[in-house]
């Protein structure tokens, strides 16, 4: 696992009838996607994201070129997403 950016959660997650649950949320997924696209010189090599839920020893994992496609709905590579997101942060 040593591409995968990997958020570790702690929280108690979703109170249910059933117990607690864990889900990703859309503020999650864009944390996570935030984290991939600034990396726009690649120091952290990460090819993958990942979210793992310790209290519920749930490890989620998906290839970031996938999710910027779910996200965006465009297909693309993950070099070519974080070179655009830094021509535009360099230029602010």
């Amino acid at each position: 696992m040593e591409d995968v950016l990997l958020e570790l959660k702690c929280t108690q997650g979703a109170s249910r009838t059933a117990g607690r649950t864990f889900s990703l949320s859309v503020g999650l997924i864009r944390q996570l996607l935030g984290y991939l696209l600034l990396d726009h010189d690649d120091d952290l090599c990460a090819r993958s994201v990942g979210v793992y839920a310790a209290r519920f020893e749930l490890l989620w994992t998906m290839p970031a070129d996938e999710l910027i496609a779910a996200v965006s709905g465009r297909a693309g590579d993950l070099p070519t997403w974080c070179e655009a997101c830094g021509m535009l942060w360099n230029a602010a």
